[in-house]
């Protein structure tokens, strides 16, 4: 599973209208909140700690079995299903994007995730 600690694609996504669906995994549910349909393994896979908040990327079978394809499936079939909600939860991400991720905040963001990032590095304040 590839994370970052800001997720670009997705704001860039959410921005141009596109619904995201992705896993609740490192900083994604705190930024993005209800924005994003997030897509938990289904009971009884626990995923790696490692998957659930470290920015390093990583294989996580729990993310990768048939029965969480199956449930990524059933997310965008209860989207299809409903295109008056579909659109309504659209619409709310592409004007909640636009507004909170303007250039100046984006930029803001990324300089303090570098500066943090080479802090550590200097610091040897790395995750392993």
């Amino acid at each position: 599973i590839h994370k970052d600690t800001f997720a670009n694609v997705v704001a860039e996504a959410l921005a141009h209208g596109v619904i995201v669906v992705a896993p609740p995994v490192a900083a994604l549910p705190d930024i993005y909140h209800d924005h994003v349909v997030f897509v938990a393994p289904p009971d009884g896979q626990k995923p790696l700690e490692l998957t659930d908040r470290s920015p390093i990327p990583n294989v996580d079978s729990a993310y990768t079995s048939e029965a969480t394809v199956r449930a990524y499936a059933e997310a965008i079939q209860r989207l299809e299903a409903d295109p008056v909600a579909k659109e309504a939860h659209r619409a709310r991400g592409t004007e909640w994007a636009r507004r909170t991720f303007q250039w100046d905040a984006i930029t803001s963001a990324f300089y303090r995730d570098v500066t943090v990032g080479v802090s550590n590095v200097c610091h040897g304040n790395l995750l392993r």
